[in-house]
């Protein structure tokens, strides 16, 4: 009987269960891809990085143009915006240098950038984005006190085929985006792409009646790679970027009013850039 009583008290609730509301209906929620990364030293200790790395579909979903773009998804990193593709000054953790060097080194394919003026380019067939927080000079140079921003594009041993975009909104802007990845054998691929941007800008200048902001940028990459190994990867590659923009679109502030004033000045403002390289990269 005391064998009875024990087994009903523990079957009772599910026959409430059964007889009662109805069940919660199972739920399936998918995730994004989560990947798990550990840098190594010397001695092949495993050292624990604060890291966030960003998938082609998180780019894609956030529009993420440049680099400026991070802050918005990146723990302790921000790029303010001074008006200009000059004016790239990146923060770390509060580790930033506006008028002279650099705290933040960035790589693209394995291939730095040491002058943080070229930081500000457009993002295009961005494959993965990493992000190092802290002091990374211990495998990176001096140049890393305050982390350390790696870029990879998309590989013709990844994807092969062309991949085409094109897009136009109000103020002017329009953006074009070409590329083609082919494999001329199992061992070796190529690629080909560029991009062109344009917009009108925001601002208008008083004096002139011209835009005080407009800008334009293009660009292009080609590369040829060569698996020698499977543990041994070389490449080629050839990238040129150029920006010209009407920069610094400052106007007086009113503290009566609360109130910014529209561009007004005769001295032209003007930003240009052209960077080339071609390097061989051996991983």
């Amino acid at each position: 009987m005391k064998r009875f009583s024990i087994f009903f008290l523990l079957l009772f609730p599910m026959i409430l269960c059964a007889e009662g509301e109805e069940r919660d209906t199972l739920k399936i929620i998918y995730l994004d891809e989560v990947r798990v990364y550990s840098h190594k030293e010397t001695m092949s200790q495993q050292i624990p990085i604060s890291s966030t790395v960003l998938t082609p579909s998180t780019i894609h979903a956030a529009q993420m143009n440049s680099i400026r773009d991070l802050s918005v998804f990146v723990p302790n990193f921000f790029i303010p915006d001074y008006g200009s593709a000059m004016s790239s000054v990146p923060y770390i953790r509060g580790v930033g240098s506006r008028s002279s060097g650099q705290s933040m080194a960035l790589y693209v394919d394995h291939v730095p950038y040491f002058e943080k003026s070229t930081f500000d380019f457009d993002f295009y067939d961005i494959r993965q984005i990493e992000i190092l927080r802290g002091p990374q000079g211990t495998l990176y140079g001096r140049n890393a006190l305050g982390g350390i921003v790696n870029m990879y594009t998309l590989s013709p041993f990844e994807y092969q085929g062309t991949r085409l975009s094109a897009t136009g909104g109000s103020y002017g802007s329009a953006k074009i985006r070409a590329a083609h990845y082919d494999m001329i054998n199992e061992k070796i691929g190529w690629s080909v792409s560029g991009y062109y941007n344009h917009t009108d800008g925001f601002f208008t200048n008083q004096y002139n009646h011209r835009s005080a902001d407009d800008k334009s940028s293009a660009g292009g990459r080609a590369r040829i790679e060569w698996l020698i190994r499977p543990n041994l990867h070389a490449q080629y590659i050839f990238n040129y970027d150029y920006v010209d923009q009407s920069a610094f679109p400052y106007g007086l502030y009113d503290p009566s009013t609360g109130k910014t004033l529209q561009p007004n000045y005769n001295d032209e403002n003007r930003y240009s850039r052209s960077i080339a390289t071609w390097i061989p990269v051996l991983t």
